[in-house]
């Protein structure tokens, strides 16, 4: 049958074999998919991304979430359903705070990619673990009523440093609470 227009250079099935290589490593290149099927020898890398971008998977940074085991899963969920039913007005009686180690050296950001509304799901998420170098460690907190605190930790941080962090940070937050706004 004649047809206008350039030749398919793949068939069905290669191109079913780039999705299900991208399904099985999702941190794949389009080049290491290419090379890994050996459709870059007889197309170019863009055939490859055409074909992944035709089947909805777009390049996109990859987000960055925390790894964590199933005992950890559980605890979270338990924190927010023990929490669910508190009202906004306690809510604002809520004090969140945490520490944050900034460093200097973080890791680069990696592409992948995904479909749409897959942002956080497992497998095409970039695990984190923090790791040592030049850095600073930082408590924060934040209140309901969106006052908040930052204070910059000590190099060591022992117990009864933290506690002298927690003292100063916390007696500062509700100091603001209790004096009256210009």
């Amino acid at each position: 049958m004649n047809r206008t227009g350039r030749p398919v250079k793949t068939s069905k099935k290669e191109r079913r074999l780039i999705c299900r290589l991208y399904n099985k490593y999702p941190f794949m290149t389009a080049r290491q998919i290419g090379n890994e099927t050996g459709i870059l020898l007889k197309a170019f890398i863009d055939l490859v991304k055409r074909v992944l971008r035709n089947f909805g998977l777009v390049g996109r940074i990859a987000a960055k979430k925390p790894l964590l085991n199933k005992k950890q899963i559980q605890k979270r969920n338990h924190w927010c359903k023990s929490y669910s039913a508190l009202s906004v007005i306690d809510w604002k009686n809520v004090i969140f705070s945490d520490e944050s180690r900034i460093e200097r050296h973080s890791l680069r950001r990696r592409y992948i990619r995904r479909q749409m509304h897959q942002r956080y799901e497992s497998k095409v998420t970039l695990k984190t673990v923090k790791y040592g170098g030049f850095s600073i460690l930082v408590w924060g907190a934040i209140k309901g009523d969106g006052s908040r605190m930052l204070i910059r930790c000590p190099i060591t941080l022992d117990s009864n440093s933290y506690q002298s962090v927690l003292d100063n940070g916390l007696t500062d937050l509700l100091d603001k609470e209790r004096s009256p706004l210009p």
